[in-house]
């Protein structure tokens, strides 16, 4: 199952266009999109009045905010408030296909261009505490005006949490740049071009997130998205491969309580 997210602030907007279908053409129209946001210290969850044909859900620009998540279910396995997100939202598996399921994430400059972005957030992250790691010079241009990191994070818990993302030289081991975040938000952040080179990767010691990159020049958008590290290691030790880089970063960088 996943869920869907958006960004909308001062500079940028977007739109969700969600599929009524599989990848395999199967549609089932008991499926309607709903939206969880957090209200008083609770969840609320609601049907979402949105646009659609028969073949898509549209939600506009203007039912989308940074704290908002979107998501098919059946209405009959919604439970409309409580603490936590687990609980509440059946996990059916419309959206559990191969190649994975997605819907489409416009991000629009206001006065200017747009880029789209094909985007998900599994819901089996959202009840996970881990480390994540990614690198910036691969995926902003350091020739742009200017560049973003869109970080999503869906925390089961209805709070917006405070925590820390961290710019970190993988070569010196140490941090570079330290960033406060927010669980259950769309976090915009804008990174310095100093920033944009082969050393310099995110690191988040504590929640997981969707990371999405923008780079922004004469007011076109360009849109970059990356996947965990363990994809690019070839061999059945990939996933412990990559486990064993982020714990060496923590252990060299965090535990020695290097002054940030």
């Amino acid at each position: 199952m996943n869920f869907f997210f958006g960004i909308n602030n001062k500079e940028f907007l977007s739109t969700i266009t969600i599929p009524k279908f599989q990848n395999n053409s199967k549609q089932n129209n008991e499926y309607k999109v709903f939206v969880s946001s957090i209200i008083k210290n609770n969840w609320t969850i609601e049907k979402l009045d949105c646009s659609e044909d028969k073949n898509f859900f549209f939600i506009d620009s203007k039912l989308i905010t940074n704290e908002k998540n979107f998501f098919l279910s059946k209405e009959k396995h919604i439970k409309s408030d409580g603490k936590n997100l687990l609980e509440m939202v059946y996990p059916n598996k419309f959206t559990d296909t191969s190649p994975a399921y997605r819907a489409s994430l416009e991000i629009t400059k206001k006065n200017g261009g747009f880029s789209s972005y094909q985007s998900e957030y599994p819901y089996g992250m959202i009840n996970k505490k881990s480390q994540l790691l990614s690198p910036l010079s691969t995926l902003l241009d350091v020739n742009a005006e200017s560049n973003y990191l869109i970080f999503r994070n869906i925390f089961c818990e209805p709070e917006h949490k405070s925590f820390y993302l961290y710019i970190v030289d993988i070569y010196k081991m140490m941090v570079l740049k330290k960033i406060e975040v927010l669980t259950n938000k769309t976090n915009i952040i804008p990174i310095d071009n100093e920033f944009i080179e082969k050393k310099a990767y995110i690191f988040s010691d504590t929640f997981l997130g969707i990371p999405i990159f923008l780079s922004v020049n004469n007011g076109h958008l360009s849109l970059e998205h990356t996947h965990p590290p363990y994809h690019y290691i070839l061999g059945k030790k990939n996933f412990q491969l990559a486990n064993k880089l982020k714990n060496r970063i923590y252990e060299k960088i965090f535990k020695k309580n290097i002054p940030v």
